[in-house]
C-alpha cells in the first residue's frame, strides 16, 4: 500500500473514519460562512494582498521598481507580476480585485473537480453529499474563505499540488514534475514535496520540478 492509499484509508476507512472526515470539512465550512459575514461587515482586510499583487504588476509594466509600493512592498519572485499584468487592465484595483475573486473561486471548485475524479478512480464511493462537500470545501472552508477574501494566490498553489500529485499517481512524471516546480515559484514551501520525489525514487519529475522552477525565476529576471 503506498502513501497515498494509506492516506485514504485512514480517512475513509469505515464509518466513524468517513463520518470524522465529514464533520471537520462541515465545521471548517461553517466557521468559513460565518467569516464572510465578519469579513463583509467589520473587516477592513478585504483585498490587501492583492492591493500589493496590483501595485507591483502595475511598477513592473511602468519599468518601475517591483518591490516597493504604496502601503506595503511586492514579496514574490519578478516573474509573478507578470502574471498579474491582466489584472492591471482593470481599474481601478477594487473592481480588479472583483474580477481576481471570480478567478479565485473557479480555481477552488477545480480542486475541488480534481479531488473528486481523483478518488472515484481509487474506487471510493461518494454520495450527493460527500461530492457537495469537497467541491465546496476549497472555495468556503475557513482557510480558503481567509485567502479568497485577502486576494492571495495560495489556491493556485494548492491546485498545482493537486494536479502534480494526481498526475504522479498515473505515473505522469514529468507533467507532476512541471505542476510541482511551477508551485515552488511563487512561495518556496512546496519545494519540499522534492523530498518526496527523492523518497520515490521519481527522476524525471525531479528534473522536470528544477527544469520548471528555475526556468521560471530566469523568465522573471528577463522580463
Amino acid at each position: 500500500m503506498d502513501s497515498v492509499d494509506r492516506l485514504l484509508h485512514f480517512l475513509l476507512n469505515g464509518e466513524h473514519s468517513l463520518s470524522r472526515t465529514r464533520m471537520v470539512c462541515c465545521l471548517s465550512i461553517l466557521i468559513g460562512l460565518m467569516s464572510v459575514v465578519y469579513l463583509l461587515t467589520l473587516s477592513d482586510s478585504v483585498g490587501l494582498d492583492f492591493y500589493q499583487y496590483y501595485l507591483g504588476a502595475t511598477a513592473a509594466m511602468n519599468d518601475q521598481p517591483v518591490y516597493v509600493g504604496q502601503g506595503g512592498s511586492f514579496v514574490y519572485p519578478p516573474v509573478m507580476a507578470a502574471v498579474f499584468f491582466p489584472f492591471t487592465l482593470i481599474s481601478p484595483w477594487e473592481l480588479s480585485y472583483g474580477f481576481f475573486t471570480v478567478v479565485n473561486v473557479g480555481i477552488g471548485v477545480s480542486i475541488g473537480i480534481v479531488t473528486v475524479q481523483f478518488l472515484r478512480e481509487k474506487s471510493v464511493s461518494l454520495g450527493k453529499t460527500d461530492t457537495i462537500l469537497l467541491l465546496s470545501f476549497p472555495v468556503l472552508s475557513t482557510p480558503a474563505v481567509s485567502t479568497i477574501s485577502l486576494g492571495q494566490i495560495n489556491l493556485w498553489i494548492v491546485l498545482l499540488l493537486a494536479v502534480g500529485f494526481v498526475a504522479l499517481e498515473s505515473d505522469q512524471q514529468r507533467l507532476g514534475g512541471i505542476s510541482l516546480g511551477v508551485a515552488a515559484i511563487p512561495k518556496l514551501f512546496p519545494a519540499i514535496v522534492g523530498l518526496y520525489l527523492l523518497r520515490e525514487g521519481n527522476w524525471r519529475a525531479i528534473i522536470s520540478a528544477v527544469v520548471a522552477g528555475v526556468g521560471g525565476l530566469v523568465a522573471g529576471v528577463i522580463l
